[in-house]
């Protein structure tokens, strides 16, 4: 008769192997890679709506006004010749992405040279739909959104703006009340918003 060698027959191994491959496959499921890198993003993108909120009324405080309401400004700050933005309004109404030559160069040609965002802020955001709104008449009111991309962000209660895109590059960003069911972005496909003001 042999005598058994201590150790871990073929089968034992591939069972051990099968096992662990199937936790691995259930880990990855949990986990979802995708759904964390769209979080990631949202994070990123809320810091920077957060951040040119913030350098817009830092701005303000030193200025008494928003860039595209000072004369100043006139030259980079309009479509036309010393005209205001056209269109730029309430952010119901008439928002902007930041993705609007005109509107990053407003911006950006105001609030980098007065130290309130940095050079780099544009390709931090990258491709990303950033939309500002200031209402005409009340020259002090700024509202700032971003598109949140994870299940997560949209099911938030904060989402619930919803965007629509609208002729010539404006966007009408409105507020949704008493949806039912109380779900904070009821569309759940790329069109939901979360705004600071």
């Amino acid at each position: 008769m042999k005598k058994r060698l201590p150790g871990f027959t073929l089968m034992e191994l591939l069972i051990v192997i099968g096992v662990l491959g199937i936790l691995a496959v259930g880990l990855l499921a949990a986990i979802d890679p995708f759904e964390q890198l769209k979080k990631a993003r949202d994070t990123n993108n809320r810091n920077a709506t957060i951040e040119l909120l913030s350098a817009l009324q830092r701005f303000y405080a030193d200025h008494g006004s928003l860039p595209w309401n000072m004369q100043t400004y006139a030259a980079i700050c309009s479509r036309n010749a010393g005209q205001p933005l056209d269109g730029f309004g309430n952010i119901t109404n008439a928002a902007m992405s930041m993705q609007d030559a005109k509107l990053s160069g407003c911006v950006m040609g105001s609030l980098v040279p007065d130290g309130e965002l940095k050079q780099t802020y544009l390709s931090g955001i990258g491709g990303t739909n950033i939309f500002v709104g200031s209402d005409p008449a009340d020259k002090t009111d700024v509202v700032v959104c971003f598109e949140p991309e994870s299940k997560s962000n949209k099911t938030d209660l904060s989402t619930k703006y919803l965007v629509n895109n609208l002729a010539g590059g404006m966007y009408s960003i409105v507020e949704q009340t008493g949806v039912i069911p109380l779900n904070a972005c009821p569309r759940l496909n790329g069109d939901c918003a979360q705004c600071f003001k």
